[in-house]
């Protein structure tokens, strides 16, 4: 595959023949066609230059967005082991909190007893 300009030939006036299709400028108008010709290559290299920033500024983001994207990720799931976590403390403190009241009823019931008894031993002394 070929890019850019068909290469230009330079011919001598002494090579040239009658039957030769050739296009013949002056001198100012073969500078200004350099001229152009160099503004227009200095111009092709300056944008495939930027374009190949851009292709790089580019795969500089995606990487940039995957990273933001996994850390999103993680910290979603540590948000979501953190709940977890929560939950079962909460289950678990509840838990506790019911023991520590079943204790307490059958502590008091114990002590009810044991004053019944002491006034039981007490009338019969």
């Amino acid at each position: 595959m070929m890019h850019g300009l068909k290469p230009l030939s330079l011919v001598k006036r002494t090579d040239m023949k009658e039957n030769i299709d050739l296009i013949i400028f002056d001198k100012q108008l073969s500078q200004t066609m350099r001229e152009n010709l160099k503004t227009m290559m200095e111009e092709t290299s300056r944008q495939q230059n930027m374009i190949q920033e851009l292709i790089e500024t580019n795969k500089q983001l995606k990487n940039e967005l995957q990273q933001q994207q996994s850390r999103a990720a993680d910290q979603e799931q540590r948000a979501n082991d953190l709940e977890q976590i929560m939950e079962s403390v909460k289950s678990k403190i509840g838990e506790m909190e019911d023991e520590s009241v079943n204790r307490v009823c059958q502590q008091q019931n114990k002590i009810k007893e044991l004053q019944k008894e002491h006034k039981a031993l007490q009338v019969l002394s």
